[in-house]
């Protein structure tokens, strides 16, 4: 009986986007220092071990932007892996410039990220797998509904992501996704499996940092160093077991052989989600839920910020903006959608590298700008990013009056909101938009609300997608759970639905089936905060449903974005970013912080998902 052992190493130079300033003293801790040592301490020696095992293939992960700074800073580590990737012992999977949140972000912005990981790929000669895995193991519909059109034919979902949503035991070697471009191969990342055909060992799928480590991570700063001791352990285990007939192979040869025989069942329902969703109530420890440093974490700053720099780049690009400065915009803002900014533990260098990249992408845009007909005596104009028109004088707006829409607004905390609902805009006779902006005062409690839902159906437009998606609430197995809402539409109930405005108010809605409610937390803001909703309502679901579709489209997907008009001057230097050193902050002497409490960073920032240090379970 075939024996597979699997290995899927997920490096993420982004580990510790901004670096570690603060944190530890004598011990450098910029951005670029930090990047060079897990380059050098974790990944250099992962292709050390390839390489003395011709007989081996382990998928390795990573961005496209690693890749860069590989080019840039390590070369002889690029060509390393430039030929072990060739003789066929690495399978490369990326699907991203940076490690984003992609989850919560529009289609484009993923759109882009694909385009620039392609050339970043060729630019440096390296071959693309088929397989697909993401940052922190995002996982979604339209991730499985996009990748044919990008050559993808492999996804690997989190088994815990499978446990969460479909709440079985019982688990299949191998599953088909029917795409609308083509069938899509899924596989349950860390889920072994044996059987009277073939038995398969996951025995690394986490951080790659991690591997030749010890287990620590780029967070330990002067203990995050490579070690040989605990690299040779798993060394032998492998060697172990491939005296023992066991293949130590990749993830698209394994799928190609168990895929001769054993047939592929259809895939069940999945949401968008994560690769330990019952550790982070799934997306929102990202967009709402605090970590280690709540004092500093501002997941909805950062989250809006990042979609009102995607708006002005987008906006930029349709104007007919210079495409080397919105390449560089692009590069930017991708930078700034690193889930590292708002989850597990962002450190306070991390979600000020995306505040900082985001404000760079802005800037890079606007000098991106042509001259424009429509800016004759105007300082600004508007791009319609749906229609793609451009205009002048005042942008649109939505006429208000006063009138409360007939559903109950819960604010869920002490931090009590005051509500002012105006109706919005009526688009026809049975139909109405009802508009709500709820200003909550300081404090340190979290914030809050809740709409009713009938616990019913889940309605949303998934990420990467542009179109609804129902599946029923029993389609997920969690009484509650949080999704994303890149396009900020959720149906409440027949003929009400929910649009959150994106650029305003960017936060995982919380479904709860017992509760009836779908709640929207905020966990890391102390200060003041504005949120801003829309409810659509009408007798008729289907009439509903068109309009808030379309109004989550003017919004949030495709908004009308206000531009600056250009201002002839000479061009200014450039302000490109060296992907030899692409982050803001430098490194601060202060007071070493290691020991106790070191070791508490390393344990509760990131999720030991599924490696093993002893045993390869051996062929039978």
């Amino acid at each position: 009986m075939p024996s597979y052992v699997l290995h899927l190493l997920h490096f993420n130079l982004q580990y510790c986007a901004g670096g570690l300033d603060g944190l530890y003293e004598d011990w450098p801790t910029d951005a670029e220092s930090v990047e060079n040592q897990i380059i050098d301490e974790s990944f250099a020696p992962v292709l050390d071990v390839l390489d003395a095992h011709p007989g081996w293939t382990f998928d390795i992960e990573l961005q496209a932007y690693m890749i860069e700074v590989l080019a840039a800073r390590r070369p002889e580590v690029l060509a390393h892996l430039r030929d072990l990737a060739d003789a066929g012992q690495v399978e490369l999977i990326s699907v991203h410039y940076s490690d984003q949140l992609w989850t919560a972000y529009p289609w484009h912005d993923e759109e882009v990220s694909l385009t620039l990981t392609r050339s970043v790929f060729e630019a440096n000669d390296l071959p693309l797998s088929d397989v697909v895995w993401t940052q922190e193991g995002q996982f979604g519909q339209g991730m499985l509904e996009r990748m044919p059109e990008g050559g993808y034919a492999i996804a690997v979902m989190p088994h815990n992501l499978a446990g969460y949503t479909w709440g079985s035991d019982a688990r299949a070697p191998l599953y088909s996704y029917a795409a609308a471009t083509g069938d899509v191969q899924v596989v349950l990342g860390g889920d072994d499996h044996t059987s009277d055909m073939f038995s398969v060992e996951w025995y690394f799928l986490d951080d790659g940092e991690l591997y030749t480590t010890g287990n620590l991570d780029p967070y330990l700063g002067p203990a995050f160093l490579y070690n040989a001791e605990a690299t040779q352990r798993r060394v032998a285990d492998l060697e172990a077991a491939e005296r023992d007939g066991a293949r130590i192979i990749g993830v698209h040869d394994y799928v190609a052989a168990i895929a001769e025989v054993t047939a592929a069942e259809p895939l069940p329902p999945v949401i968008d989600g994560t690769w330990q969703p019952n550790d982070t109530s799934n997306l929102y420890r990202w967009m709402g839920g605090s970590g280690l440093w709540d004092e500093t974490e501002q997941d909805d700053a950062v989250l809006t910020s990042n979609t009102r720099a995607r708006h002005i780049v987008e906006a930029a690009e349709v104007a007919g903006g210079d495409p080397e400065l919105l390449e560089q915009a692009w590069r930017e803002l991708l930078l700034a959608e690193v889930s590292d900014a708002t989850g597990w533990n962002p450190y306070s260098t991390e979600v000020q590298y995306a505040l900082d990249h985001a404000t760079a992408s802005i800037a890079l845009a606007e000098r991106s700008l042509p001259a424009q007909d429509v800016c004759d005596g105007v300082d600004s104009f508007h791009i319609d990013l749906l229609s793609g028109s451009v205009a002048s004088g005042p942008a649109p707006g939505l006429v208000t009056m006063d009138s409360p829409p007939p559903i109950d607004v819960v604010s869920g905390t002490d931090r009590t909101a005051i509500a002012e609902w105006g109706l919005a805009r009526q688009t026809s006779a049975s139909v109405q938009v009802y508009g709500g902006t709820f200003t909550f005062p300081p404090g340190g409690d979290a914030i809050a609300l809740s709409f009713p839902w009938d616990g019913e159906q889940v309605v949303t437009i998934p990420a990467l997608l542009e179109a609804p998606v129902t599946l029923s609430a029993n389609d997920v197995a969690k009484d509650t759970f949080a999704l994303p809402l890149p396009s900020g539409l959720l149906r409440l109930s027949d003929g009400v639905w929910l649009i959150q405005e994106t650029s305003v108010t960017h936060l995982a809605a919380v479904f709860s089936k017992s509760e009836g409610t779908v709640q929207f937390k905020d966990e890391t803001n102390s200060g003041a905060a504005i949120w801003r909703y829309r409810v659509v309502i009408s007798e008729s679901d289907e009439d509903a449903e068109q309009a808030a579709v379309a109004l989550a489209m003017a919004l949030n997907l495709k908004p009308t974005v206000t531009l600056p008009c250009p201002v002839p001057a000479d061009p200014p230097p450039d302000a490109a970013a060296d992907p030899g050193c692409s982050c803001t902050n430098a490194s601060r002497k202060t007071t070493a912080w290691v020991g106790v409490v070191g070791m508490a960073i390393a344990w509760t920032r990131r999720r030991r998902f599924h490696s093993r240090t002893t045993s390869v379970r051996r062929p039978e």
